[in-house]
């Protein structure tokens, strides 16, 4: 996989911006909250709670349940919750196919 120069470049002004204030997360999240007020612009937001898909029965009967989250780098992840299940995928339903063909292997 070859690296994006762009997220390279937001990885360096993270780590920048997280040094300039110790790391510590309140500071973090206080400066850039003053900086949004002075702004007007969005800087802060809070990530939603990751969707879950409905359970899905396997053939042996019993219900996995999958959390779904952003990839870091673009589509989604899964996790069968409580299980080593675990897929990615660019689309929902090629992660929705990727988890069948997951659970069918059991």
């Amino acid at each position: 996989m070859s690296r994006d120069p762009i997220i390279d470049e937001v990885r360096r002004s993270r780590e920048r911006e997280a040094a300039k204030h110790g790391f510590d997360v309140e500071a973090i999240l206080a400066a850039a909250k003053k900086q949004q007020r002075r702004t007007k612009h969005k800087l802060v937001s809070f990530a939603s709670k990751p969707a879950v898909v409905p359970p899905a029965p396997s053939e042996f009967g019993m219900e996995l349940i999958f959390e779904i989250r952003d990839a870091e780098e673009s589509g989604y992840y899964a996790r069968a919750l409580g299980h080593a299940i675990f897929t990615q995928a660019e689309t929902w339903e090629e992660l929705r196919n990727n988890a069948g063909g997951r659970v069918a292997t059991l």
